[in-house]
């Protein structure tokens, strides 16, 4: 038990090594805001994980996740028949597999994104995001706007978490650009937090919405920190409070249409962005292919990936034995998608728990190759007078990212050799 916790403090103190010998200013960063965030990390997590009140409150929405679930469920058969998940007019034969990815589990985000749109037009989601906001720039020096962010990206995603501040975009400091793209990559649409209940089920019956929020929740701090570290701060912070302004929807049905749209464009954006990187990547794939074997092992971009990750799991605390498993996973994730990756971790019952658990923090996150292309888009077409910075900073917020997740795994496997009471427990 002592072993692990001291490797997990290991594990931080080297993945904060990792940001260093990359960071474009080690003489500016300020060691301070560093510790609280890593102490703040941690303390995020107990008391998520401590409180009986998160752990009813996330075993319930489990609950409405899977209830949801079930609502696509009927409504894409009664669309598109047993390819929507409806009954087959044949006999599958064992062995045979009748899941269509597309139809029946991703039309989740549609509904998600309704539901989204109702909350936000009724200011619940506003409410939270201005008072988490204003609670991170009291307490972690950090501007007003930049706190707005990283607030949002617990229920949205990148492209729509930036316009919650789009009139303060052109005043943003370098630092705070990089944070923003870093929390981005190191976060999770909501709109896809369904999708990983789904997917994870089989390992995970009860408490994955749980794992995810939790690991968005504090993965806030180690974005900070991470991002500090990697570009520090030099200049003066945005300070003003944005004004969370939306386009505000007539009515709750016009917000409900609203979200309804959104979600059908997320989930069209999910699918192309899928094809293109399996495709991609397979391609490449077939490329690597015809050079000599490694180990025994046919050359992939997913090897090579996991041969550079294996050190970094075992740093995460996953035994030496499972840290090449774990690095196929990571690699999975960060070549195509973590859909993919969770989709693979699902199969996977022979794994300890406690490095389920871990994997599941580790890959929740946008941060994959796809998504860099993605962000680099999204944010110089809103931001072209930093067009510059943006560009430069796009594989290095890709590996901020991995970092932050990857510290939120640490910190999830440390507590869970503790005894600490983990959500799905």
């Amino acid at each position: 038990m002592i072993e692990s916790v001291l490797h997990g403090v290991l594990g931080l103190l080297g993945f904060c090594l990792l940001a260093l010998i990359f960071s474009e200013n080690k003489r500016a960063i300020k060691w301070k805001p560093v510790c609280y965030g890593l102490i703040a990390q941690v303390v995020v997590a107990l008391i998520l994980f401590y409180i009986p009140l998160f752990s009813l409150f996330f075993a319930k929405m489990n609950e409405v996740i899977i209830a949801l679930q079930q609502s696509v469920i009927e409504a894409t058969s009664t669309v598109f028949g047993y390819i929507g998940g409806g009954s087959t007019p044949f006999e599958v034969k064992p062995g045979g597999n009748t899941f269509i990815l597309a139809l029946q589990a991703l039309p989740m985000v549609i509904v998600i994104g309704a539901i989204g749109a109702i909350l936000t037009y009724w200011g619940v989601i506003p409410f939270i995001i201005r008072h988490i906001s204003k609670f991170l720039h009291r307490f972690a020096g950090i501007g007003g706007a930049l706190g707005t962010v990283l607030s949002a990206n617990i229920f949205l995603g990148y492209p729509e978490a930036q316009l919650t501040i789009r009139s303060y975009l052109k005043h943003l400091t370098r630092s705070e650009v990089f944070t923003m793209m870093t929390m981005g990559l190191a976060a999770v649409a909501g709109t896809v937090m369904g999708l990983y209940v789904i997917f994870l089920q089989p390992i995970f019956p009860k408490g994955v919405i749980g794992y995810v929020i939790t690991s968005v929740i504090m993965g806030i701090p180690a974005v900070i920190t991470i991002s500090k570290i990697m570009v520090p701060e030099t200049e003066e912070t945005t300070t003003n409070q944005a004004d969370l302004k939306h386009e505000r929807a007539s009515s709750a049905m016009d917000a409900l249409t609203q979200g309804i749209f959104e979600g059908g464009k997320t989930l069209m954006a999910i699918i192309i962005m899928m094809l293109a990187a399996l495709a991609l990547v397979s391609f490449i794939n077939h490329g690597l292919a015809l050079l000599p074997k490694i180990h025994g092992h046919v050359v992939s971009v997913q090897l090579l990936l996991s041969y550079i990750l294996t050190p970094f799991m075992w740093l995460m605390g996953i035994p030496w034995e499972h840290a090449q498993m774990a690095a196929e996973l990571m690699a999975t994730k960060l070549a195509t998608n973590e859909l993919i990756a969770y989709s693979q971790l699902a199969t996977m019952h022979h794994l300890d728990p406690r490095i389920q658990i871990m994997m599941v923090f580790a890959m929740c996150g946008f941060a994959n190759f796809g998504s860099v292309g993605s962000m680099l888009g999204s944010f110089t077409s809103l931001m072209p007078e930093k067009r510059k910075a943006i560009v430069n900073f796009g594989f290095k917020a890709m590996l901020a990212g991995t970092i932050v997740t990857c510290m939120n795994g640490t910190v999830v496997g440390a507590l869970y050799s503790l005894g600490v009471p983990i959500i799905h427990s």
